[in-house]
């Protein structure tokens, strides 16, 4: 059910607003049970027909379902009103120039000159100081409708308004640059998603072609905002260090900016997160969380909710700094959090590399056939989990049984380039030199070793299981 897909995402505050409301409305009693009856069950997955014997008092029948249809959508758009009411109250705590839009409104509505003059003139000073172009445009449409062009009973002369006008203007074109900076950035994410999309094993090291949306030649209103969301496109381009020099410099300048706008707030913590990833991929998880900690405290003093990947990066870092109790203790405090999140089976993998890391099997081994087995991205890698498993406990006929299933699983789907299909063919040399004498054995370690350091690239650089194998084949060799 749609409906109970939102009122799972509303707060325990907004639930009670929402009931208060129903509880205040005449002819909403249905409304009032079926919103109770879903807060009761959001845990469990419920039937339309379970929903409206309980509402109605009656089995369901098809002759009945214009009655459900309405108590539906009459729930539903009390929750959208709340909803909208609730962002436009947010919007004002937030944004004094909403604030100040609506009352140079209600005064010019009721043409109250004076204050009307003196407002204006507050208004257009304080976002100027903040520089905010969205809002300057609003307010000298709202200045120029009020004089309306004519100097009788007007403080504003009519060179005053025409340098209003040009002013207007000057701000026009410099937030259409913005918006063009804005949509190359947006241009630039999709592409490296497209490009991720069709070779994942290269696309993290592949820089891109800049390509620009404008033909327009707006250089002379170039300014540190419009230079910030250039920087902002071109972090999706490019990689590696070029990469995190570009959004450091694009963190510096939104750190110059008074503007405090909620889509500003929302893309400084998104580099923020943005700076820690690219960190991670350099092996500096240290730095790395000091920035995820950082968007942290934005996203509570913005009171914006954090990335939804803050914290997999978080279980990521702790994982390839070493740290595999810590990793597994965040894991096991935060699941609930994390099990929202698109990141779920994907913090469940490290979570059991990180239990494997330290010799406990139990738990990966479960949690492989109980979790990840079914799921479709993990359909060709959650067997490595039983296979290291079986390793750790000294089972190595099991492992390889295992492996074997593995080889037929990715043979079946013919995976000529899946970043898993190398790992399947290390393994398996793994297992052909430790069943050979101490000399020879440890001389093939070594050559496996260099083996999977010339694969290099062309592995997918998450690859747990070849990260496990390259840590073990250290251990042996020592």
């Amino acid at each position: 059910m749609q409906l109970q897909q939102l009122i799972e995402k509303l707060s325990k505050k907004e639930l009670n607003d929402i009931g208060k409301i129903l509880k205040g409305k005449k002819q909403s009693a249905k409304q009032l049970l079926l919103f109770n009856f879903i807060v009761k069950c959001l845990s469990k997955t419920i039937e339309k027909e379970e929903v409206f014997l309980k509402i109605f008092k009656k089995p369901f029948q098809k002759k009945y379902d214009y009655q459900w249809k309405n108590e539906v959508r009459g729930l539903k758009n009390t929750i959208y009103d709340y909803l909208v009411e609730d962002e436009f109250k947010k919007s004002l705590k937030g944004e004094e120039a909403v604030k100040g839009e609506l009352l140079l409104k209600a005064l010019s509505r009721r043409r109250v000159n004076g204050l009307f003059d003196i407002e204006s003139r507050k208004q257009l000073k304080k976002v100027q100081v903040k520089h905010e172009p969205d809002w300057l445009t609003k307010l000298y449409d709202q200045i120029i409708k009020f004089h309306g062009g004519s100097s009788y009973n007007s403080s504003m002369s009519l060179e005053e308004q025409i340098e209003l006008l040009e002013n207007w203007q000057q701000q026009e074109i410099k937030k259409m640059l913005y918006n063009i900076r804005q949509i190359e950035s947006s241009r630039a994410y999709l592409k490296r998603l497209i490009a991720t999309k069709a070779d994942s094993s290269k696309s993290f090291y592949q820089e891109l072609k800049q390509d620009e949306l404008n033909t327009i030649d707006l250089s002379e209103y170039e300014d540190e905002k419009s230079r910030y969301y250039e920087l902002y496109k071109k972090s999706y381009l490019l990689r590696g260090e070029k990469r995190l020099e570009v959004m450091k410099e694009a963190l510096e300048l939104r750190r110059k900016f008074k503007e405090n706008s909620i889509d500003q707030n929302i893309s400084e913590i998104q580099l923020l997160s943005n700076i820690a990833s690219a960190l991670s991929a350099m092996g500096k998880f240290k730095e790395a969380n000091k920035y995820l900690d950082e968007s942290l405290q934005k996203a509570e003093e913005f009171k914006i909710d954090p990335p939804e990947s803050t914290d997999y990066k978080r279980i990521y870092n702790l994982f390839f700094a070493g740290n595999y109790k810590d990793c597994i203790q965040f894991f096991e405090q935060n699941e609930a959090a994390v099990k929202s999140s698109l990141f779920y089976y994907h913090s469940i993998y490290i979570y059991c590399m990180a239990q494997l890391f330290l010799k406990q099997t139990d738990i990966p081994m479960r949690y492989a056939m109980e979790k990840l087995s079914s799921h479709e991205k993990f359909k060709h890698t959650w067997r490595y989990l039983i296979i290291i498993g079986f390793i750790t406990d000294g089972k190595l006929d099991d492992a390889k049984r295992e492996l074997q299933s593995q080889r037929k699983m990715i043979l079946q789907d013919d995976l000529s380039r899946d970043f898993d299909y190398p790992v399947e063919y290390f393994f398996e040399q793994y297992f052909s030199a430790k069943e050979k004498k101490t000399k020879n054995r440890q001389t093939d370690y070594l050559n496996l070793k260099n083996e999977i350091s010339k694969a290099g690239e062309n592995l997918q650089y998450t690859s747990l299981a070849t990260y496990w194998l390259i840590q073990q084949l250290k251990k042996e060799t020592l």
